[in-house]
């Protein structure tokens, strides 16, 4: 956007400006949205459809100018072979349908859409070179072509964010080359992939894999998971009491039991102390995170985790953890996690000064007692 600015200060700039490979568009810069529309549709008439490399346009209210924004899309992709395109769009009234166009560019390597739209893909998807492709908050329309495109030949990265499905069965992300996986369904959004299903995932090449949400679904990593060094599994309790859910939980763990880099949600580790015959050995892992408040259940589910992590280092606990001297402590030491004798040199806690903070330095205290290759404990303090 500076550049356009500069092309009006001076003649001898002008045709200097389609020389520029980058653009990026941000209403914030505006006072408003119908000044910035207009400054954007001046700006790219300079182009006069020579190349560009990146594309990317934010605005938070677009509505009365989505047919615009539409033909702008299909300009920039069918006349310039724009390679990455990122469009943050709010705001719209209702949703759009998003350009096919783009699913047919075989120039186009990134691709990150954040918009309250539909995507209905064209039958015939020429995406050879798509390496990263992040969807947040749209709606996909057909099943099987969306799956096709989770399966482009290139794909690396692949985030779904708080996205709409039509009611399916199961889902398949099987691009043969993706190390980076991250779906994202938090309870109170407008989104329906909470709703039973399957997920399939090639995770040959996978490398890391984030999860939030509610577990209403059940994920199935095909192939070996050796590649995989990060998982981040925040799971939220579902209402379901069943039993399915847990069993769920108990199938997650096997899945990522590989990983170097764990984060686990403090719901896990309540399902895990109920199961602890289920679940597996960590070998590699070396740093553990905690996420939410980490109580007597879910401090016996920890523990399990610990003595089936004979190699961790760090262990890191974002909010508070707390177990009582009432509740005992000879389940937890007995056997002592093998880590505490050799391996964990780094441990951090959260206290909360106002609430009971007896009960959080008990744990800590246990840490320097028994943890005896224990080189440094942080206890922070929560106000």
């Amino acid at each position: 956007m500076d550049a356009v600015k500069t092309s009006t200060l001076s003649k001898r700039w002008r045709h200097l400006w389609a020389l520029v490979p980058d653009l990026q568009f941000s209403c914030s810069d505006f006072p408003k949205r119908s000044v910035f529309m207009e400054f954007v549709r001046r700006a790219c008439a300079l182009r006069d459809g020579s190349f560009i490399r990146a594309f990317s346009l934010s605005c938070d209210d677009v509505i009365g100018s989505v047919s615009y924004i539409k033909k702008l899309i299909t300009s920039f992709v069918a006349t310039c072979g724009v390679g990455d395109l990122r469009l943050f769009l709010g705001n719209l009234g209702r949703a759009y349908k998003l350009p096919s166009s783009i699913f047919t560019c075989g120039a186009l390597e990134t691709l990150h859409v954040q918009s309250h739209c539909t995507v209905r893909l064209p039958s015939s998807l020429r995406l050879s070179s798509l390496k990263v492709l992040d969807l947040k908050g749209v709606t996909f329309e057909d099943n099987a072509l969306m799956e096709k495109l989770f399966s482009s030949p290139s794909l690396e990265k692949l985030g779904i964010w708080d996205c709409k499905w039509r009611e399916c069965k199961s889902v398949g992300i099987f691009a043969p080359k993706l190390r980076h996986l991250s779906i994202r369904n938090l309870p109170g959004r407008r989104n329906n992939f909470s709703y039973p299903r399957q997920v399939h995932i090639n995770g040959d090449c996978l490398e890391y894999f984030h999860c939030w949400g509610m577990l209403n679904h059940e994920y199935c990593i095909q192939g070996g998971t050796a590649q995989l060094v990060e998982a981040k599994l925040m799971i939220f309790p579902c209402r379901r009491r069943d039993g399915i859910v847990m069993a769920r939980n108990s199938k997650l763990l096997p899945l990522v039991s590989n990983v170097k880099e764990l984060t686990l949600f403090n719901t896990l580790l309540k399902d895990v102390a109920k199961r602890n015959d289920v679940q597996p050995p960590f070998r590699n892992l070396i740093k553990l995170t905690l996420v939410g408040e980490i109580h007597s259940v879910a401090v016996k589910g920890l523990f399990v985790i610990l003595r089936r992590s004979p190699r961790l280092q760090s262990l890191h606990c974002e909010e508070e953890l707390r177990y009582h001297r009432v509740n005992g402590v000879h389940g937890l030491l007995n056997p002592l996690p093998s880590c505490f004798l050799t391996e964990l040199k780094e441990i951090s806690v959260f206290v909360g000064c106002r609430n009971c903070p007896k009960k959080q330095l008990f744990m800590a205290l246990i840490f320097l007692e028994r943890a005896v290759a224990l080189e440094k404990l942080n206890v922070q303090l929560k106000g």
